[in-house]
């Protein structure tokens, strides 16, 4: 049925999430936004090449202003001081 495809691909989604995380902190220095990103994108992939359709759908609203703050605290949070501080004079221009 059309909602146990839709599960099946959640849980796909979930389990791809999962794996790339692991590799992520163990062999590379992508940052888990561009896993979530990548993810999101093979999952979309996988979804249209055997023809089940997701019916999901996102406002601008929610991108702007839940998930953007949300990536741009994380992003601030684990932020080098280091580099920051060289990068400042170019950051505020």
């Amino acid at each position: 049925s059309h909602y146990s495809s839709i599960v099946l691909f959640v849980s796909f989604f979930l389990v791809l999430i999962c794996l790339l995380s692991l590799i992520s902190k163990r062999w590379s220095n992508v940052p888990y936004t561009g896993i979530l990103i990548l993810a999101g994108f093979v999952t979309q992939y996988a979804s249209h090449a055997i023809g089940v359709y997701l019916p999901l759908s996102v406002s601008p609203d929610f991108i702007y202003f839940f998930l953007l703050p949300l990536l741009l605290f994380e992003s601030a949070y684990h932020i080098s001081l280091h580099h920051f501080h060289q990068q400042l004079k170019t950051i505020s221009t």
